[in-house]
């Protein structure tokens, strides 16, 4: 159980949960195309042809460069990542570029949700979403997390658990 006050931030771990997400889609629309022109091209070009190795190094470069920077960008986005449980709310800051800072209180937490999705799974991590009435949003067919959506945890259970029971207080408190 984590402590009031004390502010969190995502597992290490989860570094590699990001880096992974943010390269296989590009990933995969780059093998998509780099795959059937390589193909052409080895099938059309003699084996001698010295512009087959360099093809072949350029396709691994931008596969690598894309794991560079998915890694960086990953590392960035966790160390300003960060919540806080105190007496009252829930805090969350998050951002590289566009920072934000939300506030949930107690009194206006609806639901709280463990996920374990197989990447998460693979770094023995989970991840709390904090559900008020305010519904997701969409961008580029995903969706948002939750606004209290607290990512990396390794025992995302005790903090899904931990949060139930200030919530709980909270409503007793104002006798609802």
């Amino acid at each position: 159980m984590i402590s009031v006050e004390e502010i969190q931030h995502p597992h290490p771990r989860i570094v590699h949960v990001w880096a992974m997400k943010a390269f296989l889609v590009p990933l995969l629309l780059w093998l998509v195309v780099a795959i059937p022109l390589s193909a052409f091209y080895f099938a059309t070009t003699p084996p001698e042809d010295p512009f087959g190795i360099r093809a072949t190094a350029l396709i691994a470069g931008v596969a690598v460069l894309l794991l560079a920077i998915g890694y960086g960008w990953a590392f960035l986005y966790r160390s300003f990542y960060r919540w806080q449980l105190t007496e009252s709310d829930l805090r969350v800051w998050r951002g590289i570029l566009f920072r934000k800072r939300i506030t949930i209180p107690y009194m206006r937490v609806q639901n709280v949700n463990v996920v374990r999705g197989p990447l998460l799974l693979l770094f023995g991590l989970s991840s709390v979403e904090v559900e008020t009435a305010g519904q997701k949003g969409m961008y580029y067919g995903g969706f948002y997390p939750t606004e209290g959506f607290l990512p990396g945890l390794v025992d995302g259970d005790a903090v899904a658990d931990g949060i139930v029971e200030k919530v709980k207080g909270a409503k007793a408190r104002e006798g609802l």
